[in-house]
């Protein structure tokens, strides 16, 4: 890629439609300056470049280092527009003359071995003055401390302990006023450090930090908010330290931009809607089965039913054979020899049922025989031809 090609590309990412550059001197000749000048920066590093043309930022524009990190450990260099407000990050900054500053304010990171409170208001007692049971206490440099202030002195000396924690009663100048009832054992003194740790009315100043270098789950960092009573009691919301961490409040997604409650919502109800069609495939593949296998079955076994009714109708085969032997049986006696024996059979049996009643016949007749009106066989049973022997006997 040439160079005519490089400073082409340069251009078109720069300025694909000039939004960058409001009122440019020389609008083209800037154009060609700034393309000439990253070109030489990136591709022809030389000794000396120079820009003679003024460059106008829009207020959503920045400059900014590569790798840039911001804050006390950071690095690297950024000048940007936050809320209106041009805002310059850099690691040194050398004024030879004079530097007009309309406010100056000084963060300073120190080091502690004890605790830090992070809160709207902190003072150091100048003077202490006690007049009808009110106590004035004039504050060194600026006042932070505002009416319904909650006031705390905590330290410790070789001859005692000092500890108060009181209510502000009025702010005016550098002095504030607080009533002498409000101390017990402790009474405020000339070099006494107060920190503001919570107010009565005024929600805006109820919250405090505590940085802890020592102590339960020390180091430990604690939020506490809602302070307006001299208690901490129940006003604890956050947490971090090497034995607990709790959090509360609102927290957001930063990737999403959803607060933590919604992203668990939306996670929720996507759980809940792919366990009902995970439900609903389960249920659908279970009644298909059951439909395949149990559905199926019943219809055959109603099929085997109607079969076996259909078997249990017809004759069985012990029961044909019977049949055919009774047959074959009722056959054989319907020949004519079968049937003339038949018949003879009959004739004999009738013959000999006559004789027999004949007999009867005779043998009645004879017991019941009388000669001269005499039954002369009275009382026997003997037959006739018994008779027939007996009289012989007598006659011989």
């Amino acid at each position: 890629m040439n160079k005519g090609q490089i400073l082409t590309q340069i251009k078109s990412v720069i300025f694909p439609n000039d939004e960058n550059l409001i009122d440019a001197q020389k609008h083209q000749d800037l154009e060609v300056a700034i393309v000439e000048f990253l070109y030489d920066t990136i591709f022809a590093p030389t000794d000396v470049v120079n820009f003679t043309y003024d460059l106008q930022l829009k207020n959503t524009a920045s400059i900014i280092s590569e790798a840039f990190t911001s804050g006390l450990l950071g690095s690297g260099v950024k000048l940007y527009n936050d809320n209106d407000s041009w805002k310059l990050e850099i690691d040194e900054i050398t004024v030879r003359k004079v530097m007009n500053v309309f406010e100056l304010l000084i963060n300073k990171y120190k080091s502690v071995n004890g605790g830090l409170i992070v809160s709207p208001g902190n003072g150091k007692v100048k003077t202490v003055t006690l007049a009808d049971d009110i106590y004035t206490l004039e504050i060194e440099g600026d006042m932070t401390f505002a009416a319904g202030d909650l006031v705390r002195c905590q330290t410790f000396r070789t001859t005692g302990s000092k500890y108060y924690w009181v209510p502000i009663t009025s702010v005016s100048g550098s002095n504030i006023t607080i009533a002498a009832s409000s101390f017990t054992s402790s009474l405020p003194e000339v070099g006494d450090e107060l920190v503001q740790l919570g107010n009565t009315t005024d929600t805006s100043r109820q919250d405090a930090i505590i940085i802890s270098a020592s102590g339960d789950g020390a180091p430990s960092i604690k939020q506490y908010a809602g302070i307006s009573s001299v208690s901490l009691e129940g006003k604890e919301v956050t947490v971090i330290s090497p034995t607990e961490n709790k959090f509360t409040g609102t927290f957001t997604i930063k990737s999403s931009g959803k607060t933590i409650e919604s992203a668990l919502a939306d996670t929720q109800n996507l759980a809940a809607t792919d366990a009902t069609t995970k439900a609903n495939a389960a249920e659908s593949a279970t009644k298909s089965y059951v439909d395949i296998n149990f559905v199926t079955s019943t219809t055959y076994n109603s099929e085997l039913t109607v079969l076996q009714n259909s078997i249990d109708a017809k004759a069985s085969e012990a029961e044909v054979s019977g049949l055919v032997t009774r047959v074959s049986s009722a056959e054989l006696k319907i020949t004519s020899d079968a049937i003339n024996l038949t018949v003879s059979s009959q004739v004999s049996s009738a013959q000999s049922s006559a004789i027999a009643t004949a007999n009867g016949y005779a043998d009645t007749a004879i017991a019941n025989m009388k000669i001269g009106g005499t039954n002369l066989l009275l009382g026997t049973s003997d037959t006739y031809e018994s008779f027939k022997i007996l009289d012989r006997k007598s006659v011989v």
